[in-house]
């Protein structure tokens, strides 16, 4: 949330999020995982909290978003609307040539989590090869996908824990 106010306010914009509450994995699990969080909120563009939901369950915020009021502060403000004093020169390096991959999916699902994980370390050695990041004394294998791709087979397994369900 903390993240979210910064965003809001050194952008001049409003966040809106919303977060998912527990996920049960199928129909028959009897505990959830807890993967959001929760805590749903809005942030206007000054980083003021606007509406919070402060529990983990699927929930609802709603506050009024004032375009216009936002327009008026853009144009109006000359002492905390930091968009306008951004030095975009200094980032003209960093962002001359693209950084991760365009339209990857464009004409086919989302990569299985081996092969997405390929395409992001290939981003982080192309920062690190043009100096924008510098490798660690040491290196470690880091995070690494160990399931396996699923079969017709096993995904037949796995969709018996929907049977009776919708009955």
């Amino acid at each position: 949330m903390i993240q979210n106010q910064g965003h809001a306010e050194f952008n001049s914009v409003y966040m809106l999020s919303p977060n998912v509450g527990p996920v049960y994995p199928h129909p028959k699990a009897e505990f959830p995982f807890n993967i959001g969080g929760g805590n749903s909120h809005i942030v206007d563009y000054r980083g003021e909290i606007m509406s919070y939901q402060a529990n983990n369950a699927n929930s609802i915020v709603y506050a009024v978003i004032d375009i216009e009021a936002l327009r008026q502060f853009r144009t109006m403000n000359l002492n905390s609307n930091w968009l306008k004093d951004l030095r975009t020169e200094l980032f003209k390096k960093m962002y001359e040539k693209p950084i991760h991959p365009k339209n990857l999916w464009l004409d086919r699902g989302p990569a299985q989590h081996e092969e997405a994980d390929d395409i992001y370390r290939g981003n982080i050695d192309f920062l690190i090869a043009r100096g924008t990041y510098t490798r660690p004394s040491h290196e470690f294998e880091g995070a690494r996908y160990k399931g396996e791709k699923a079969t017709v087979e096993s995904w037949q397994e796995i969709k018996k824990l929907w049977d009776g369900f919708l009955d």
